[in-house]
């Protein structure tokens, strides 16, 4: 790179920058490795509305339009095409000494990219008519459509893998899209073609645009009496969620940049500021060992979600009402990132069946697709006071159960729309259990009571301004949860019992044991929470994954009532001070947090080493305030 004294990097024209320099064990502070940004995200949206009232009918349409882009540059590690240099101890036992002698044990750099810049245009219409054919019913009927083209990139940057082409084959948008892939990656994987668009038939967006996205929607509401305290109400509608973000990140710069990485030795070494030496130069990669990240499905659509919903509402008088609601919620179609690439489950070994991969230039070829589900089911009841008599007040309780795959083997959070790096293509339902943070029970108050003393109240109405200063004026406030615990899923690492390569393919290695008995305690603690010898971990090479469902531990739950008792006085026309007690956790309840680890080939699974932190289930605290207003 001119003008650096550092040889054997591409360089970035223009950019500026330093390379990343990486002390591995801490001895001293890494640096580095950054170059200036230029980025930008940008919608512009257009959107109009008409409305029509005739007769019993109240009919609207419309049309939304976006127009979304985005522009990023390509990153693969810390250093990126200045170079990266790791220095960890290799060859005296220090980081830093290494450096002194500028041997480094790892490199690389990245062939560079131009920055991408993708965009599109979503269109949207829709059409919707509440009908009131009596004074009892009311019906609303709805369709929306959507158009949501995949993104196209001015950088001409696109590459898609091709799975149903014998041996797989790259797709790029266009011929200045094949003149950016670099020698190397051609040369890596010699027997795969590289094709354009046009030749396989594909629009420049490399996926065809889902054209299904019809969404209809109907809800009624009906008062069974005259009297109308009884409300029973109902819906139904189909939605779709566009794929964004990292979907179609994924697709960026697959085969238009490549990161090249160097491993230093004591018998055949190179020395800082060379970044590698002549027998490790920059060349072809041994067959089958290029990774495809990320491929998208050519055919992919947009999840799909159907929700319905019964409720039945009645007013008790009193400013009272009660709800009882169910509502239940289909998804399909969410996105998952498996390896095309894997070999079925053997008891040979990765080793032995290897060269039965379908595509066996490469060594793993992941992809977004469509593939995993969702269902969720909850029944609720619900009490609501207004403010009467000072008193206001909302209880709830439900009962949920929520089921999906989106989560991968070992889920630790809600389903992202990129989805997870899946470690089994065959896995059927094997992924299928609860949610992780859904929980089973759930039940939240909250209330505010104006204590009946002082002016404007039921006692204490005509006092003077001294005798309302002390007893005017006063509120409590409160909110009670308490709710089941999370469902936690036991996992261990650096094992391969379905022989697929799970530990040597560079792709994820987490994956569930067996189960061999019950894991939940009937009286767990910090120390213990879980029964590790529930749990086993197969052997290598037994032809199957690990047998433990998902989500079959129950962690801890949360009990906790919070409550601020406050005090407002008017001190001079609408001016007014404001006192108040807050205690977070009044009751001090101990609500543990979840086990700091669920590695059953840990000491420390299964003990937790803290307490919660969220919706203020943490030790007590108390706070004074002091407010005034004017």
């Amino acid at each position: 790179m001119a003008g650096t004294g550092l040889l054997g990097l591409p360089g970035p024209p223009g950019t500026g920058g330093f390379p990343h320099i990486e002390f591995g064990d801490g001895s001293f502070i890494s640096t580095g490795g950054t170059k200036p940004f230029d980025i930008l995200s940008r919608v512009i949206q257009g959107s109009d509305t008409l409305s029509w009232l005739r007769g019993r009918h109240t009919l609207k349409a419309g049309v939304d339009i976006q127009y979304v882009e985005y522009r990023d540059q390509i990153s693969f590690f810390d250093g990126e095409e200045l170079g990266r240099y790791v220095f960890d101890g290799t060859f005296t036992g220090n980081a830093f000494g290494d450096f002194l002698l500028g041997l480094p044990h790892f490199t690389g750099y990245i062939l560079p990219a131009p920055d991408v810049n993708p965009f599109s245009t979503y269109y949207a219409l829709f059409a919707q008519d509440a009908w009131r054919p009596s004074q009892n019913l009311t019906v609303d009927l709805g369709l929306r459509y959507d158009l949501r083209p995949p993104m196209k990139d001015r950088s001409n940057q696109l590459g898609n893998f091709d799975p149903a082409f014998p041996g797989g084959r790259v797709i790029v948008s266009d011929q200045a899209g094949l003149a950016l892939v670099p020698d190397i990656v051609r040369q890596s994987v010699p027997h795969t073609p590289f094709v354009t668009a046009d030749e396989a038939g594909l629009p420049t967006t490399l996926r065809r645009t889902d054209k299904n996205n019809i969404s209809p929607r109907v809800g009624l509401a009906w008062r069974p009496t005259e009297s109308g305290r009884t409300v029973v109400r109902s819906g139904f509608g189909l939605y779709t969620v566009p794929l964004l973000g990292s979907v179609n990140y994924s697709m960026v710069a697959t085969v238009t940049a490549a990161a090249v990485g160097f491993a230093n030795s004591a018998t055949n070494p190179f020395m800082f500021p060379n970044i590698s030496s002549a027998a490790t130069a920059e060349g072809a990669l041994p067959a089958g060992t290029l990774d495809f990240r990320r491929a998208n499905q050519i055919d992919m659509r947009d999840l799909r979600v159907a929700q319905w919903s019964v409720t039945v509402e009645r007013d008790l008088g009193r400013q009272t009402g009660v709800r009882l609601s169910y509502v239940g919620s289909t998804t399909k179609d969410l996105v998952w990132s498996p390896d095309l690439n894997q070999v079925q489950s053997n008891t040979q070994g990765y080793d032995a069946v290897k060269n039965t991969r379908p595509f066996t230039d490469w060594n793993v070829v992941t992809t977004r697709a469509n593939n995993p589900r969702a269902r969720y089911d909850a029944l609720g009841l619900e009490l609501n006071k207004r403010l009467s008599q000072g008193l206001t007040l909302n209880a709830s309780y439900t009962l949920a159960r929520h089921l999906s795959d989106a989560g991968g083997a070992v889920p630790t959070s809600f389903a992202a729309e990129n989805g997870p790096t899946t470690l089994d293509l065959f896995r059927g339902n094997a992924d299928y259990g609860n949610v992780a943070y859904t929980r089973r029970h759930r039940f939240v108050s909250t209330f505010l009571y104006q204590l009946p003393f002082g002016r404007g109240r039921r006692f204490g109405a005509g006092a003077g301004q001294g005798l309302d200063a002390v007893i005017g004026g006063w509120d409590v406030t409160g909110v009670a949860l308490v709710q089941s615990g999370p469902f936690l899923t036991a996992f261990f690492g650096n094992g391969d019992p379905s022989g697929t390569g799970t530990t040597v393919r560079g792709f994820t290695a987490t994956q569930r044991p067996d189960k061999v008995g019950n894991g939940n305690l009937a009286n767990p603690t910090a120390d213990a929470y879980f029964d590790r010898a529930a749990f086993a971990r197969p052997a290598d090479n037994i032809g199957r994954f690990g047998n433990a469902p998902v989500g079959d531990l129950i962690g801890p739950g949360t009990k906790v009532f919070s409550m601020t008792i406050g005090k407002s006085v008017i001190t001079r026309g609408t001016s007014r001070v404001r006192f108040e007690m807050a205690f977070s956790n009044l009751f001090n309840v101990e609500n543990l947090d979840v086990p700091g680890t669920l590695n059953i080939t840990s000491s420390a699974f299964g003990r937790i080493n803290g307490t919660q932190t969220v919706d203020q289930a943490g030790p007590r605290t108390i706070q004074f305030s002091l407010r005034w207003s004017f």
